[in-house]
């Protein structure tokens, strides 16, 4: 609950100006490190995310969000070990926008996450045994994506995310046995999200029109130069 306290007071601190919020969900696919002694393991599951910032009518700007990973897990056959992981993170990026017309445009996103992860690990060897924990750290992480505008105040955003080293170097002590331990993992996402603008629409009116990078000249303009 803290980290969606902190976004929503970055994102709304100045609710006079214009802005955008956002909701996105998707599918998430891990790539945690079983040095192939895993025989199964669950790698994908759906991510959801809010986000915000300063208008979007503007060629560069900077983003606030808040995600939830999801779970997951993976089975080692040795000492039938489970482990599974949940994570979710705090984010903040510098974007690039861009527009090829009044409806169509594109975004790149560079920015650091704030993750926070759960660790849990259950084994069984004649009697069960099991130890969680948790840890927080902070990694890199880039996006890209598209926007198709639906109206002067609503567009969907169809978008690519890499997180770095998410859940990095996490170890749990399971009871009765050793340790057990994960080298983190790269999550890619892909999804859909939903953006709404807030604030004056004659202001981001004007300001997509001197945003917009290319546009075909009229044959007014090419008889009068």
């Amino acid at each position: 609950m803290r980290y969606i306290v902190a976004f929503l007071a970055l994102v709304f601190c100045d609710p006079v100006n214009a802005g955008y919020f956002g909701v996105g969900t998707g599918t998430a696919t891990a790539d945690f490190d079983t040095s192939g002694s895993a025989d199964r393991v669950d790698d994908e599951d759906n991510y959801l995310k809010i986000f915000g910032g300063p208008s979007r009518d503007s060629n560069y700007g900077v983003e606030f969000g808040y995600i939830s990973f999801g779970k997951y897990s993976a089975h080692f056959p040795q000492r039938d070990r489970t482990d599974q992981i949940r994570a979710k993170a705090i984010t903040v990026a510098a974007v690039l926008n861009g527009e090829l017309t009044q409806s169509l445009g594109g975004f790149l996103r560079l920015g650091l996450d704030y993750w926070s992860a759960d660790y849990r690990s259950d084994a069984f060897v004649g009697i069960p045994a099991s130890g969680s924990s948790q840890k927080s750290g902070s990694s890199p992480y880039i996006g890209a994506g598209i926007d198709f505008r639906l109206s002067e105040k609503t567009a969907i955003r169809l978008e690519y995310e890499k997180y770095k080293d998410i859940a990095k170097d996490f170890s749990v002590n399971l009871q009765f046995l050793t340790s057990a331990e994960t080298a983190g993992s790269d999550i890619d996402l892909v999804g859909l999200s939903l953006v709404i603008d807030f604030g004056s629409s004659s202001e981001a009116s004007s300001n997509r029109e001197k945003k917009v990078i290319w546009r075909p000249e009229s044959s007014t303009d090419q008889l009068n130069p």
